[in-house]
């Protein structure tokens, strides 16, 4: 055991071992009886935890027990979320470790001999796979929350991608399967799944997740995550916090329509982006400081938040927008421009060796060609580029013996 709370319990025919109880038992190696060592370790304290959740009562409604099994289902389940929550051997190990388990603490006096074994608490996951784990984490999340007294006025949502290797042709009864899609990891190769994950402002606890196929955009599940999140928290006029991906208009009024709040950041592909940059360039905007987070330990420098003054709305459904600049991220900005400008200015200085030969022989190639490097570093903006023909007459003495 690597837990901090490694225990163990002395037991034998007396309640306790005190001194007298020492001395009776005189020499250990010449003493009948035997002195059982078992582990404890992290488990009084998990336990404890299960108790105040719930758990143990959860699991034993999802999975009621059957007449022919010596030890239940939700039983061996809590046995795996302990050896999760402190131990985590792998399955084939699970066994070896519940033996040496003082079994007195979930309430039998010996666990029956050879009946938590892997084929036991692998068909306990198999249960599990089967049964209706939605409302169950919906269960779980429920009874946390009001044992845990969570603050759910505010959950942030985002996703990731699980790359996968191998050939996985099939999918599972709900319709998850591993595909092709936007690969966060930088594998457009392989096969993926989507990870949806949301948790509360106050301390980061999980309170929902799902798993969606690998091609699914994360701009089409928010909608299905908030109204779950409506269920578990009880009440609509919670705030849900996500990425650019909440910023559709279908997904945004489907919220805003519902009842709930939502902040997002606006897509750069929406007008409102374009025509406030244009309204930046021509004239400087006042802002006023709303935040300021240490970047560095000594305090010198501080990335500061300021909100740009004026009001300005979506142009659909008027939903109020609220411009926000950073410090640090100007300076960010500026470094990526700088790197891309470096980049554009020395594929379009190579050009110069290569014109007039393959496909840059004609104006139109090559405005092609420098229009596409530009677009390529996003310097379309930055850089004004012009081809210009210039005709140049040879005249050549032919020489001695040489046709005219």
């Amino acid at each position: 055991m690597d837990s901090k709370f490694y225990g163990y319990l002395l037991l034998s025919k007396y309640d306790c071992l005190d001194s007298k109880h020492l001395a009776k038992l005189g020499d250990f190696s010449t003493h009948k009886e035997k002195i059982i060592r078992k582990r404890v370790g992290h488990l009084p304290l998990a336990i404890i935890v299960a108790g105040r959740l719930g758990m143990g009562r959860i699991f034993e409604d999802f999975f009621p027990p059957r007449p022919n099994e010596k030890i239940p289902c939700h039983i061996a389940l809590l046995l795996m979320v302990y050896n999760i929550a402190g131990a985590r051997q792998p399955m084939y190990e699970l066994g070896e470790w519940v033996e040496n388990l003082d079994s007195r603490m979930f309430g039998y006096t010996e666990f029956p001999l050879g009946t938590l074994n892997d084929d036991r608490f692998a068909r306990a996951l198999d249960r599990l796979y089967k049964a209706d784990r939605s409302s169950m984490q919906t269960a779980i999340v429920i009874a946390v929350t009001i044992a845990a007294k969570l603050d759910l006025s505010q959950v942030n949502n985002d996703s990731t991608t699980v790359k996968t290797y191998g050939k996985i042709p099939r999918k599972t009864q709900s319709g998850l399967r591993m595909a092709r899609g936007h690969s966060k990891d930088h594998r457009p190769d392989l096969k993926q799944l989507v990870y949806s994950l949301t948790v509360t402002a106050d301390g980061a606890i999980p309170i929902y997740h799902k798993a969606y196929p690998g091609n699914r955009t994360d701009d089409t599940t928010h909608i299905e995550t908030w109204d779950i999140l409506v269920s578990i928290v009880g009440r609509k006029d919670f705030l849900y916090v996500a990425d650019c991906k909440l910023c559709t208009d279908e997904q945004l009024n489907h919220i805003a329509g519902g009842g709930g709040r939502a902040i997002t950041i606006v897509q750069q592909t929406w007008k409102e982006t374009s025509d406030f940059k244009d309204e930046v360039r021509k004239r400087p905007l006042a802002k006023k400081e709303i935040r300021r987070s240490r970047l560095s330990k000594d305090g010198k420098k501080d990335d500061i938040f300021s909100v740009l003054d004026g009001k300005y709305f979506s142009h659909k459904r008027n939903f109020p927008i609220f411009w926000i600049h950073s410090t640090a991220k100007q300076h960010l900005d500026r470094a990526h421009r700088i790197k891309a400008l470096q980049k554009a200015e020395k594929e379009l200085t190579n050009i110069f060796g290569k014109l007039n030969r393959h496909k840059l022989k004609t104006k139109k190639q090559i405005e092609n060609k420098v229009d596409q490097i530009l677009k390529s570093h996003g310097m379309k903006r930055f850089i004004e580029s012009s081809v210009n023909e210039i005709n140049h007459e040879i005249k050549a003495q032919v020489g001695k013996g040489r046709p005219g």
